[in-house]
């Protein structure tokens, strides 16, 4: 089953998708008006009927033939999910995401707590009954959905599986909504750690928490980092918007690293000049704003 969820396209998607059915009885088309990716992701999920889920963004493409060694690993190991590796494209350059462990089953809560995966909804191919049972749907309107689901997705998963093909790649390009500049996206940031604390004091596991509290930071860190990219007025309201949220700084001065502890003191004492601290406290940092990936 290949659904194929037009999020408000105006080319010749429409026709495109006509002829491919002609030839392949197994594509559904679906149109709806612009919505953002986390809607036409929740729109595929509700219209689909296949066991297993598998979200592909619309730059991207999957390895040939590789669907049934994924179905045979997934159904001989019981898996909630199967994790495959990534390869990403920038122009003709070739990335490897990192290499996967295949001997390895996972919870969700170990993985979340190893870190052990890089966020994208396009990282496993998910038992469909998991995520309605759980109500895994994105949160629509919003740029960083996949941020926001990650924690979710991942909590109550019993088995987690990994791949070391490389089935996924990524094309990337300059107009792309994870590199294009938009300010809506740092502003965005500050909804998703709304939901993502919340999400975090309701758990009672120590350890799960303390992952999700560091997961949170690395989150608000990434709102900052947007503002090597924007200019002054810019970066004025979304100082604005984090001052007038700013009791989510309590998740850096919880945080067990010193680093995040420190931004979120000098962030609550002066909270309409939170990009200029960061900036600040980037000098020096090769890589500001982000933090390592594991392996898994």
């Amino acid at each position: 089953e290949v659904i194929i969820v037009d999020d408000g396209s105006t080319d010749n998607t429409k026709e495109c998708v006509k002829l491919l059915q002609k030839e392949f009885s197994n594509i559904k088309y679906i149109f709806q008006e612009n919505a953002r990716q986390g809607a036409a992701r929740n729109n595929g999920l509700r219209n689909a009927n296949g066991e297993y889920i598998w979200y592909v963004d619309a730059d991207d493409w999957i390895e040939e033939n590789c669907i049934g060694e994924i179905l045979n690993r997934i159904e001989k190991n019981a898996l909630t999910a199967l994790a495959v590796r990534h390869a990403k494209y920038y122009g003709e350059k070739l990335k490897l995401w990192p290499a996967l462990d295949e001997s390895k089953v996972k919870t969700g809560k170990e993985v979340l707590i190893d870190h052990d995966l890089l966020v994208s909804p396009t990282y496993c191919i998910w038992n469909r009954d998991y995520l309605l049972r759980n109500n895994l749907f994105f949160v629509e309107g919003i740029f960083h959905e996949d941020t926001e689901i990650f924690p979710r997705l991942f909590y109550k998963a019993e088995r987690i599986g990994f791949h070391n093909r490389v089935c996924y790649y990524i094309y990337e390009s300059d107009n792309s909504t994870t590199r294009s500049r938009n300010p809506q996206r740092a502003m965005d940031v500050v909804e998703v750690v709304q939901y993502l604390t919340s999400f975090c004091d309701g758990i009672d596991n120590l350890r799960i928490q303390k992952a999700i509290r560091r997961y949170i930071c690395s989150t608000i860190n990434m709102s900052l980092f947007n503002t090597y990219q924007l200019n002054k007025n810019d970066n004025k309201k979304l100082n604005q918007y984090w001052a007038d949220n700013k009791h989510l700084f309590d998740n850096l001065v919880k945080c067990d690293i010193w680093k995040y502890r420190i931004e979120g003191f000098l962030f609550k004492m002066f909270p309409t000049h939170v990009t200029q601290i960061y900036q600040l406290m980037q000098k020096g940092n090769s890589d500001p704003g982000k933090m390592k990936k594991q392996k898994a």
